[in-house]
């Protein structure tokens, strides 16, 4: 396995190839940090949808996955419930 990931999946995957970007900010290369302003991406974190793109460099396939409010209030009210 590339770079020694992969874990149990048995999948071939290199975590230090990895890209991530917040909107149009880069905040992440090849696995590793890169500089980038905070308060930039701040603004682009504190809208409604976020867009946020992992270049895994596995090839060319393409998924959109949707994700919930993740605020405090939400995780305040959901902490409440017991089962």
């Amino acid at each position: 396995m590339a770079g020694g990931g992969g874990g149990y999946a048995g999948v071939d995957f290199d975590p230090g190839k990895v890209d991530i970007f917040i909107g149009p900010y880069q905040v992440a290369a090849n696995g590793g940090s890169v500089s980038f302003s905070e308060e930039e991406v701040k603004k682009v974190l504190q809208k409604r949808d976020v867009p946020v793109l992992v270049d895994l460099k596995q090839g060319f396939a393409e998924v959109t996955a949707w994700g919930t409010d993740m605020s405090h209030q939400y995780i305040t009210i959901n902490s409440d419930y017991r089962s």
